[in-house]
């Protein structure tokens, strides 16, 4: 439906961490969309108990590595780089390896990797930025 990211995900511009939406975030649309479909009627039932959402956790970066979304995402790094097409998925899925190659690739030639930026500037490649 072409929502951006952030309207559930809304820490990611302000820390380190992109955070799992709320129950009440997801049911500002879901009391209308999708509401007959049977992961939106458990949805519901989490809202309505007031019970966390048990999400599984799909992308996780290594806990020796340090990440910050919100650099990140406030240079214009568009979500679908690092996470893909969420949008056409199905079921969310991780689309790319987080390995450190794969952060140094980027950071290394950020131009190949992010076409649509504008002037943008290598990344930090000192093993301090990411291993803390």
């Amino acid at each position: 439906m072409k929502i951006d990211c952030q309207y559930c995900h809304t820490g990611v511009t302000k820390g380190r961490f992109a955070l799992v939406p709320s129950t009440n975030i997801c049911m500002n649309c879901h009391t209308i969309a999708r509401n007959k479909q049977p992961e939106i009627i458990k949805l519901t039932k989490y809202y309505e108990e007031e019970t966390p959402i048990p999400w599984k956790r799909i992308h996780k970066i290594p806990q020796y590595a340090y990440f910050n979304h919100s650099v990140h995402v406030n240079k214009g790094m568009k979500c679908e780089t690092c996470h893909g097409n969420i949008a056409d998925m199905e079921v969310v899925a991780q689309m790319k390896g987080w390995t450190m190659t794969a952060c140094l690739n980027c950071h290394r030639n950020p131009q190949e990797y992010l076409p649509y930026l504008e002037n943008v500037n290598n990344g930090p490649t000192n093993c301090a930025a990411c291993h803390r």
